[in-house]
């Protein structure tokens, strides 16, 4: 590192990430008249999950009146099985049509037909009010669109390596780069809408940008995590290219077979389930939950492909001609839209009504950090938005509430940061409170100073061992042998870099918010001795009544400390 930090910049409101909800909070902080900066890691648009390739659009979950308010929010919280912050869910039902037309305003075009808007079921509820996207390149000019409207200023292929803390009070925050120069920004509030961390499994739908940075810089910080071991898993294809598949298509008649052509599920369903039953189940909900029947095709196909006989590329063999290669002459929703669905795969080189390759790939997180009802964390100063944050979501997560939750909350979290920004005062020296911070992180990093694995074969072993131990179907000795594996990763295997090695400290960061995510995951799964939504474990299959309380983990010495606690008990105030 040089003797000086030689970039320094000031502004009052710092975001974070540069998708959906990054976006919504830079343009509420801007409305409010607050000076704005967004960095995005990666090069946008390419590194946010808002804009990824693999699924043809992204829906968003709203309502029309009042009592599909109370509707919207009855299914969030049957959806979320006691895993949910009722009073962030109240805030999401009640703030998404709101936020629904601003998109609107923005010029997001929503799919309709000749009666108006195309409204559908998501996920784990059956109310008809979810709306779709179907244009990446519209969603793409509209943000780029709504970004230059309000004058914001979009700093990308920056990479936060550390926030800066004094008086428990967020700073701002220790960047990279693209010129692999240190870069310090001061503000009165930051904001972390950084996404998920997908990409710390094997299989996944997401970007290399996707590694849960915003969890780990927010709790260095000393912000309080919550709910880290519900991951979303769907389908995905093995062979190139990865696009999602819905569970939707696998009504009974679908066929699935091992890499020797042979049916797996008469290998590995209950005697007592017959396939329509499971089938028929399955298909109601697009990612993996067990909270069904429907939990067997995906513990059958998880089973199959760690210790049976995958398929070419890894995954099984799904043979879905029969259900959606015969579709009726009415026009009704299935048939519609799997119309829509066979066209946007065949414009993206993969035919359906032939067997294809699928397996799990990690989706999207439902846990995060905790804030309150204007956004906040329990750092001062520190603000937080979209998939990044823990409440307004549970075990498992409506269809089409992701999208809305980046919206709600990150106008939420705009709106308290522009107000922050008038209100507080900084004493401190900037440079001299990144100096302390960059040191302090190269200390944290991972690694020893001679070792031989290069950092994209640490994140290569990290992801496949996360992928089969930590994935769909968990047990006690694949978890601990995944924490042994993580420290042995972290304590002895790669090379740390060093101070003056400011592009090695980047990528090093990116390595150690993967293996302090996967260990918070697998820290938390291993805890939570049930099964419960999108956490299953082999060894205890059944939800616990007496376990219906979220885990939180903070903050101690640098040390996680997990506890099982009533959302009254922790809430931030």
């Amino acid at each position: 590192m040089r003797e000086t930090i030689e970039n320094v910049f000031q502004t009052d409101v710092l975001v974070i990430g540069a998708g959906a909800a990054g976006i919504r909070a830079a343009i509420e902080a801007a409305r409010a008249g607050a000076n704005v900066l967004l960095v995005e890691k990666g090069k946008w648009p390419s590194g946010a999950s808002t804009f990824n390739h693999y699924e043809r659009g992204w829906s968003y979950q709203t309502s029309w009146n009042e009592k599909e308010v109370k509707a919207h929010f009855d299914e969030i919280v049957s959806a979320g099985l006691e895993m949910q912050d009722n009073c962030l869910v109240d805030i999401l039902t009640r703030d998404a049509p709101a936020r629904f037309n601003d998109l609107l305003d923005f010029g997001v075009e929503f799919a309709s037909g000749s009666l108006g808007l195309i409204t559908e079921a998501g996920c784990f509820g059956p109310g008809q009010r979810a709306v779709t996207t179907t244009n990446k390149d519209n969603i793409r000019s509209a943000f780029r669109q709504a970004l230059e409207d309000n004058g914001i200023t979009l700093v990308d292929c920056t990479g936060v390596v550390s926030l800066l803390v004094a008086d428990s009070t967020c700073k701002g925050a220790l960047a990279v780069n693209s010129e692999e120069r240190l870069v310090a920004i001061g503000s009165a509030a930051t904001i972390l809408a950084t996404g998920g961390g997908s990409y710390c499994y094997q299989h996944n739908l997401n970007y290399p940008e996707q590694t849960a940075d915003g969890w780990i810089l927010a709790f260095d910080a000393g912000a309080t995590l919550s709910n880290c071991e519900f991951i979303q898993f769907t389908y995905g294809t093995m062979s190139h290219p990865k696009r999602i598949v819905t569970a939707w298509f696998f009504k009974p008649g679908s066929r699935f077979y091992d890499g020797n052509g042979k049916d797996l599920l008469s290998r590995h369903i209950p005697s007592w389930l017959s396939r329509e039953e499971l089938l028929m189940t399955r298909s109601t909900h697009g990612p993996f939950s067990s909270r069904d029947y429907g939990k067997w095709l995906d513990i059958a196909i998880f089973r199959e492909i760690t210790t049976g006989r995958p398929s070419e590329h890894g995954g099984v063999y799904a043979d879905l001609s029969a259900t959606i290669g015969h579709l009726p002459e009415t026009e009704d929703l299935f048939a519609s839209d799997v119309r829509r669905q066979l066209e946007w795969y065949r414009q993206e080189g993969i035919n359906l009504l032939q067997p294809i390759e699928i397996a799990h790939h990690a989706h999207a997180f439902n846990g995060g950090i905790l804030i309150n009802e204007e956004a906040e964390t329990n750092v001062r100063g520190l603000f937080a938005a979209g998939e990044t944050i823990a409440g307004p979501h549970g075990a498992d997560r409506l269809g089409g509430n992701m999208m809305t939750l980046t919206q709600v909350f990150g106008s939420i979290a705009g709106r308290n940061a522009a107000r922050n920004a008038e209100t507080s005062s900084s004493l401190c020296s900037l440079r001299d409170l990144a100096k302390d911070s960059y040191f302090s992180h190269v200390e944290r990093l991972p690694g020893v100073a001679q070792a031989a694995t290069t950092y994209p074969e640490a994140r290569a072993k990290l992801a496949s061992l996360m992928w089969n131990e930590v994935g769909v179907e968990r047990t006690d000795n694949g978890l601990q042998r995944a924490l042994r594996a993580i420290e042995n990763l972290r304590e002895r295997e790669v090379r740390r870099p060093t101070s003056s090695d400011e592009g090695g400290v980047l990528e090093a960061t990116s390595l150690r918010s993967m293996l302090k995510t996967s260990e918070l995951i697998a820290e938390s799964a291993l805890r939570r001795r049930e099964s419960r939504g999108s956490h299953c474990r082999r060894d205890y299959p059944e939800l616990d009544p007496n376990l219906g309380f979220p885990i939180r983990i903070t903050n101690q010495d640098g040390e996680a400390d997990y506890r099982f606690g009533a959302q009254e008990d922790s809430r931030i105030q």
